[in-house]
């Protein structure tokens, strides 16, 4: 009798049937490493080869402390950018592949920003529901002076405090692999309390009503008299802050800051929202970054907000007025 021959490599589907009188053929490469009858097994299984290993890994220890964070806001952990290029022969970061491995070896899909993954604290790559932080990569090759271009983005989830764990991930380029391991400790939630207010300052600022663009306005200060006076060495070192009734500082509701109710007191992002004020020190560092709520218009409030340093802390009453209209 002739026999049909199905040849069958390690690629294939992992559940296979097997034709009627029929030799099958198990092939690695172009080899046969296993014949079997056709009456011998009804179907083969197979196992899904992990992602081939790199040719080269090269590994760099980084760590990163944080304070607890509410408002899924980003911190930046640098690296070395020339150390990427050089050590992976690449143009440019963004040319890269974010990857990290799971148990299997595999580089499983991104769970974090479309370009890296959430941790929990023992390694193991998750979503953000049952993970501890996110790691994960937004340069931009066009926007090389742009801080994302040298930094890990790291967002905490806000349940996450008094721990520490490492993260592996890196970057791919043609076969090679520039590995992090990446130590996150987060402090323990301590509240501030404005037990020693050294100034309040006075601010105006006239915002233009958002019609759906949240342009950004920045209002300036002295930036380096607010460090003298608290006694930092950096405005990075400083803590923005506002204060509640109890005189505790009050969890943010926006990146690195506060939105705003229409009458000025600390809000949320939402209908009753009228304006934002938030610090970003890789945009401005010597700016509040505001902007208005949609379509909100012909109100004046006054909003506090301020940078704390080693239980000091210096305070802007901050009048804000939006117009009319948009024109």
């Amino acid at each position: 009798m002739k026999f049909n021959k199905i040849i069958l490599t390690i690629a294939a589907a992992a559940l296979t049937a097997v034709a009627a009188n029929a030799e099958v053929y198990l092939v690695k490469g172009d080899k046969i490493v296993a014949t079997y009858a056709d009456d011998a097994v009804d179907y083969i299984t197979f196992v899904k080869p992990a992602t081939p290993p790199p040719t080269e890994v090269t590994y760099v220890d980084l760590g990163i402390e944080l304070e607890p964070n509410a408002s899924w806001a980003w911190s930046y952990l640098p690296f070395d950018v020339n150390e990427v290029l050089t050590t992976l022969g690449a143009p440019d970061v963004p040319s890269c592949r974010v990857v990290a491995y799971d148990a299997d070896g595999n580089v499983p899909e991104y769970t974090a920003e479309n370009n890296g993954y959430w941790f929990a604290a023992d390694g193991t790559i998750g979503w953000w529901n049952n993970s501890n932080w996110a790691i994960f990569y937004k340069g931009d090759a066009a926007a090389k002076d742009d801080a994302k271009y040298s930094n890990w983005c790291i967002c905490l989830n806000p349940s996450t405090k008094n721990l520490n764990g490492i993260a592996k991930i890196g970057f791919e380029y043609n076969g090679k692999v520039l590995m992090y391991a990446i130590e996150v400790t987060v402090l323990d939630e301590k509240p501030v309390e404005a037990t020693n207010i050294v100034e309040t300052r006075s601010m105006e600022v006239t915002l233009p009503v958002n019609t759906g663009d949240y342009a950004k306005t920045y209002a300036t200060f002295e930036a380096d008299s607010v460090v003298a006076k608290l006694g930092a060495t950096a405005i990075t070192d400083c803590k923005v802050a506002s204060y509640g009734a109890d005189n505790k500082a009050i969890a943010y509701s926006a990146n690195n800051g506060y939105w705003y109710n229409t009458d000025g007191s600390v809000g949320a992002w939402g209908a009753s929202a009228g304006w934002c004020i938030e610090f970003d020190a890789t945009a401005n560092a010597a700016a509040w970054q505001m902007c208005a709520y949609p379509n909100v218009s012909a109100i004046t409030g006054v909003s506090k907000i301020g940078f704390e340093y080693k239980g000091k802390a210096l305070m802007f009453d901050i009048t804000v007025t939006l117009p009319t209209s948009a024109e």
